[in-house]
C-alpha cells in the first residue's frame, strides 16, 4: 500500500527559502551557493585564478599561480637574498652597511674546521665612499643587499646593493675588481633605461635567476626593479610599482655584529 506521507529531510536542512524555529528563535535558510555568488561579487578582479589573490586579511602564500603547465608562456625564478649569501664551495659572502665593507667568510681557518673568522674583500673599514676598481681600492656607503651567481663554465659574479649611494654594483671574483652597472652615485630617483642613466632610490635587497641574466632589485620606495644582464650595457625596468602588498612594508634591517 503506497504511502502518502512527503519524504523526510536529513536533521539539520532546509530547502532554499524555508524558515525553521529552533529554541524560539526564527532562523532565515539560504543556500551556501548563493552566499558564495554574493562573497565573489565583492571582490574585484585580479587576474588570478584563486579569487582570494591580495584581498584584505589574505596571509597565504602569493605565488599562487606557481609552475602550472602552460598558465605562462616564460617565467623566470630567482633567488633573493639579503645581508648574506653561500656559495657553492661553502664560502658566505656578507655586507655591513655599517663599516661599508663586503666580507668573506671561509667555510674553514688554521685553527678551526667551521666558518669562524671573516676577511674584508672590498671595501674599507668605517671609509663610506663610492669607487669603481680593485676590490682593495673600492668604496661603498651602507651596502645592505648582495647575491652571487656561478652559471656553468663561467666565473662567479657577485652583485651588491649599495644603498646610500642608490646604485647595483658588480663584483667579478676571478678579476677581483668592483664595477657600477645601475644607477647614478648619490642621485636618487625613479627612471627606467640603460645603466648610469637609470635611477633607483635606496636600494635595499637583490634576487637573480641561475642563468645570471635577471636581477632584481627591491629599493625602498616599494618598488621592484628588473635588470638586465643579458646584453652589455645594463637595463633597468619597472616590474612592480608599490602594487604587492608583500613588499610594501619598509624593511630596516639591522647591521653586522663582530663579537
Amino acid at each position: 500500500k503506497a504511502s502518502t506521507r512527503r519524504p523526510s529531510r536529513p536533521p539539520g536542512r532546509l530547502a532554499m527559502g524555508c524558515r525553521r524555529r529552533r529554541h524560539g528563535h526564527l532562523l532565515a535558510a539560504s543556500s551556501w551557493a548563493s552566499l558564495l555568488w554574493r562573497a565573489l561579487a565583492e571582490i574585484s578582479e585580479v587576474g588570478f585564478q584563486n579569487p582570494y589573490y591580495q584581498v584584505y586579511g589574505y596571509f597565504g602564500s602569493r605565488v599562487l599561480e606557481h609552475n602550472q603547465t602552460d598558465r605562462f608562456k616564460e617565467y623566470v625564478e630567482a633567488t633573493w637574498t639579503q645581508h648574506s649569501v653561500v656559495d657553492k664551495a661553502g664560502r658566505i659572502w656578507i655586507v655591513d652597511r655599517t663599516y661599508h665593507q663586503v666580507l668573506l667568510v671561509e667555510p674553514s681557518g688554521a685553527a678551526v674546521n667551521w666558518p669562524a673568522y671573516y676577511i674584508s674583500y672590498a671595501g674599507a673599514r668605517g671609509r663610506p665612499g663610492h669607487f669603481d676598481g680593485s676590490r682593495s681600492q673600492s668604496r661603498f656607503d651602507g651596502p645592505m643587499g648582495i647575491v652571487l651567481c656561478e652559471p656553468p663554465g663561467k666565473t662567479m659574479m657577485l652583485y651588491v646593493a649599495d644603498t646610500n649611494n642608490h646604485v647595483v654594483r658588480r663584483l667579478d671574483y676571478a678579476a677581483g675588481r668592483v664595477s657600477t652597472i645601475a644607477g647614478f652615485v648619490k642621485r636618487p630617483g625613479l627612471r627606467d633605461g640603460p645603466s648610469k642613466y637609470a635611477r633607483l632610490n635606496y636600494p635595499m635587497s637583490l634576487g637573480i635567476d641561475p642563468s645570471g641574466r635577471h636581477l632584481f632589485v627591491l629599493d625602498n620606495s616599494r618598488r621592484i626593479r628588473h635588470i638586465s644582464l643579458a646584453e652589455r650595457v645594463a637595463e633597468v625596468r619597472t616590474l612592480v610599482d608599490g602594487a604587492c602588498r608583500s613588499v610594501s612594508r619598509w624593511t630596516v634591517p639591522g647591521p653586522v655584529t663582530t663579537r
